[in-house]
Formats: C-alpha cells, sequence, structure tokens
C-alpha cells in the first residue's frame, strides 16, 4: 500500500452542525475497496482506542462505498418481501384457498434448488 498525503483544509465542513474532517482514498487497479477498508481498520485499531480515551467528544465514524451498499441493500430486500407479499396475496385471492396457493408457489424455491446445485 502506497501513502500519498496531502493536505486540503480549505474550509471547515460540517455534518448535523459538528465540525467533519473528510478522509479519501482511491484504490489503483491491484486493490479493491474491500482491502483498503480492512487494512486501514487493522492500522487504526490502536489510535482510535487513545482517541476515544483521551477526546471523548471526538468521533470516529468510516463511512463510504460500503454504507451505500448495505443501504441500497436493506432497501432492495425491504422491496422483494413487500413484492413477494402482493404476489402471494393476489394468488390466494385468485383461488380462494390458501392451500391451492401453496400449492402453485411450492414449485419455486425447489427450482431454485436446482438451479444452484
Amino acid at each position: 500500500m502506497k501513502n500519498n498525503l496531502e493536505s486540503s483544509v480549505e474550509s471547515i465542513t460540517r455534518i448535523d452542525q459538528k465540525r467533519s474532517v473528510t478522509l479519501s482514498v482511491a484504490a489503483d487497479k491491484t486493490t479493491n475497496a474491500q482491502t483498503l477498508l480492512k487494512e486501514f481498520n487493522a492500522r487504526t485499531v490502536s489510535y482510535k482506542a487513545d482517541l476515544a480515551k483521551n477526546n471523548p467528544n471526538y468521533q470516529f465514524i468510516i463511512g463510504g462505498v460500503n454504507d451505500e451498499n448495505a443501504k441500497s441493500i436493506k432497501s432492495l430486500l425491504i422491496a422483494m418481501c413487500f413484492g413477494l407479499l402482493l404476489i402471494v396475496g393476489t394468488i390466494v385471492l385468485q383461488f380462494n384457498s390458501y392451500k391451492q396457493s401453496i400449492l402453485v408457489l411450492a414449485p419455486i424455491p425447489l427450482s431454485l434448488i436446482g438451479v444452484f446445485l
């Protein structure tokens, strides 16, 4: 890992009315964001502990691509569950029976098992 440090504080930025300092990292073609984040966390464990002990008013927050991916996946799972409930509700209303709806939907997980095996 190559370190290039450059001073770039031109103004005071704030997040939720609190001063913040943003650290940006770029990956070259030989690594990815997950590897960088894992190495960064390993190198900053002692720094985080010292910061929490000596300066309780400071926070060390890591965000970025991983946070955005987690939010996207969460919203997709919520939408998928909502859509699945609507599909099941529609089938139950069409057949007027829970048993027949289950018989119609039962092949779906079985076919997924066959796809992944």
